[in-house]
């Protein structure tokens, strides 16, 4: 057997251990992900294009950077999240969990590293086009600066999503057959409950 058909069979093998499907969502994620990280990219280097105005703000511990640039990774992280969660909810986990939990749950984690990657972002690359002696353009240490801290992001948000975000036995749904059991045990003969 090949291992090209070692790998086909490994896909399409209907029952999997829990070790295979958490290889199988890995990849999933990894292959998803990057679409919306290619979306992110895009869009942390054409908002700059066109929001160009450049007047510095405070953020807070980080002191200050252009408007534009903060906008630009404000956007398009929560681009890049929205997109995120959508496919892998679908597709990687097929997740079927309470969808309130879920999205509340991904809201905050969302929020706070969307806080931080956006505090951080700019002062990042600032960071990478000295370190680089100023030879390398700004957008390119953006892209460097995004590729970093959406390494530590992937990771965390990988986990997250699927032993808490995702999780389906953490809220698991009731099959009809719970559900008709619990119906049954409430509608019992209460002269049953005498006789015993």
């Amino acid at each position: 057997m090949s291992v090209k058909e070692k790998v086909v069979g490994f896909f399409k093998k209907k029952e999997k251990t829990e070790g295979e499907k958490t290889v199988v969502q890995a990849i999933l994620f990894t292959l998803l992900s990057m679409v919306a990280f290619v979306s992110q990219l895009i869009l942390v280097n054409v908002i700059p294009l066109i929001y160009k105005d450049t007047t510095p703000i405070s953020a807070w511990i980080f002191g200050e950077q252009a408007r534009n640039a903060f906008v630009a990774f404000l956007i398009s992280n929560t681009a890049a999240k929205v997109i995120s969660y959508v496919l892998n909810r679908k597709k990687t986990f097929a997740a079927v969990n309470n969808l309130t939990f879920s999205i509340v749950t991904y809201v905050i984690m969302c929020v706070t590293l969307i806080i931080v990657e956006t505090l951080i972002g700019e002062p990042l690359a600032e960071a990478y086009f000295k370190l680089f002696g100023g030879k390398v353009k700004i957008e390119v240490c953006r892209t460097i600066s995004m590729i970093t801290y959406s390494m530590l992001d992937f990771v965390i948000v990988f986990l997250m999503e699927k032993f808490v975000i995702m999780n389906d036995k953490l809220f698991k749904k009731k099959t009809d057959a719970a559900e008709q059991a619990e119906v049954e045990e409430a509608t019992e003969d209460p002269s049953e409950e005498k006789a015993e």
